[in-house]
């Protein structure tokens, strides 16, 4: 978003507001792994694929590993597996599994398939259009491919282009323990541009893999990422984690993960999901994430949620306060404040505007790229008369890439003085998850 966007945009802030719903959400709450709740609630749309309860591994390996296996058209013969429990789905055509045992597993497009007994399986694919299926392992047993080691044909007798048979991620050692019983699960969610999801603790380890799009990945232990198309992370039991959906793009992910059941007893208990926007006295961003709270000399005028952020209206009767937030934002806090007063004066009723200034005659402006805020005294005029008002102006860069949250301060020039307390303990508590 372009910093001019953004002035327009608090310019408005001053005079009026339009609120835009929240895009609506295609997928069903009821339908998914009760941890999985948190995304469905901040607007991402989640496909459960599979899921199926799982015991502990026979020969005590936890790995979590997925992979795409495809119809490799050369083969003359099956392709071979060794593995323990397994959760498979199919993603176009026809899938049999054969074990030594004699059991025979068939599923088709759409359906999932349990593999309980371990040993080694062969695996058939029916089906012309590029027959694939998701494989997801929870041990560390690596499949064996005794046939062609060629790659999927380019394009399938549809025309559409084939998948290739591939690993998508696998959890390392220390990443893998989860409970028994576990509920193991394949997902696949579609993320629109520049939503943020998180924190979220879960009960047991859980991998994601990007198909298109990207992600800033944050958590835990200040670890920051940018995964794109192809790349992949796993997060260990309870450790909380941040995702943002980068770029213009819809961004889908591939989720695999093995939460605690009912019947078992999770190392960690999950953090309930927080109500996103106004709540009493607090606020949570649903967008970005942000989270205050006030006292109850303020009320809420206004909240509203759109494709580009959040914005919120908090009024005592003397002063009028404002949080906006924005991704696709280029700048810093710096370009972010001088921007925003450099075309102040260019608005519709503003005159004289001014840096406001120190008892020493210094302008007021602080902070870095990071963090800055200015004050700024203006007259305002309109159909009622001439007013002198002063503005107090703060832009703080969110975690999240090339986002900024612009807060503002509008009141009186006279009762600037005796309001600058309650708008510092406003802001005392602003928590934006990057510990400003």
């Amino acid at each position: 978003m372009r910093l001019s966007t953004i002035v327009q945009y608090f310019v408005a802030a001053i005079l009026f507001w339009t609120v835009i719903a929240p895009p609506a959400r295609s997928c069903a709450r009821e339908e998914l792994p009760a941890e999985l709740t948190f995304l469905h609630d901040s607007r991402a749309e989640v496909t459960l694929l599979a899921s199926q309860t799982i015991g502990e591994s026979p020969d005590g390996n936890q790995w979590l590993t997925l992979s795409r296996v495809v119809l490799i058209k050369s083969d003359e013969v099956p392709i071979i597996i060794v593995g323990g429990e397994e959760l498979w789905y199919v993603e176009s055509g026809q899938i049999v599994l054969t074990g030594d045992s004699g059991e025979v597993v068939t599923a088709s497009e759409g359906q999932q398939a349990l593999l309980v007994t371990p040993g080694q399986y062969t695996v058939a694919f029916e089906g012309d259009n590029c027959p694939s299926a998701l494989r997801l392992e929870f041990s560390s047993i690596i499949a064996m491919r005794l046939s062609s080691d060629e790659t999927a044909p380019e394009l399938g007798p549809n025309g559409i282009p084939c998948p290739e048979g591939e690993t998508l991620l696998q959890t390392a050692e220390s990443v893998s323990k989860r409970p028994f019983p576990a509920q193991g699960f394949i997902a696949r969610l579609s993320l629109s541009p520049e939503l943020f999801l998180g924190p979220a603790p879960f009960s047991g380890p859980v991998g994601c893999t990007v198909e298109a799009g990207s992600i800033a990945f944050d958590g835990p232990e200040s670890v920051n990422l940018g995964l794109t198309s192809g790349s992949w992370v796993s997060v260990a039991t309870g450790q909380a984690h941040w995702m943002f959906a980068n770029g213009r793009d819809q961004t889908e992910v591939l989720m695999v993960g093995a939460f605690a059941t009912d019947d078992a007893a999770p190392p960690v208990q999950p953090t309930p999901t927080p109500v996103v926007g106004v709540t009493g006295s607090s606020y949570l961003s649903p967008t970005f994430g942000f989270r205050l709270n006030w006292d109850s000399s303020w009320n809420v005028v206004l909240e509203s949620t759109d494709a580009g952020g959040d914005t919120l209206h908090l009024s005592n009767g003397v002063s009028e306060l404002y949080f906006q937030s924005y991704g696709a934002f280029t700048g810093d806090a710096i370009t972010c404040v001088d921007g925003i007063a450099a075309q102040l004066p260019a608005q519709q009723g503003f005159s004289n505007v001014r840096p406001g200034e120190t008892a020493d005659g210094k302008p007021i402006l602080t902070g870095d790229a990071r963090l800055r805020t200015g004050v700024y005294d203006l007259t305002y005029t309109n159909e009622s008369g001439v007013f002198e008002y002063t503005e107090y102006v703060e832009c703080r860069m969110l975690p999240q890439p090339q986002t900024v949250l612009v807060i503002t301060q509008i009141v009186l020039a006279e009762s600037y003085p005796v309001q600058i307390e309650p708008v510092r303990e406003i802001l005392a508590n602003l928590d934006t998850g990057s510990g400003g």
